[in-house]
């Protein structure tokens, strides 16, 4: 007994994978929370003050030598 299989080849689109699950989920939000420690580091650092609590400064600070 013959059997006959077709494979056919799959073209996927531009950024479609072949994985089922949801794999882009943890590194959507790893990149969020990149992004937001890089949003706030930028604001925090451009606003020049409140860099110093209690003995702590913070490491955006450019004292001066």
């Amino acid at each position: 007994m013959q059997r006959n299989i077709s494979i056919e080849q799959q073209h996927p689109s531009f950024m479609e994978t072949s994985r089922g699950d949801n794999w882009w989920i943890g590194p959507f939000f790893t990149a969020m929370g990149l992004l937001a420690f890089i949003l706030y580091s930028t604001w925090a650092a451009f606003q020049n003050e409140h860099y110093q609590w209690g003995p702590y400064l913070s490491p955006f600070l450019c004292s001066p030598a």
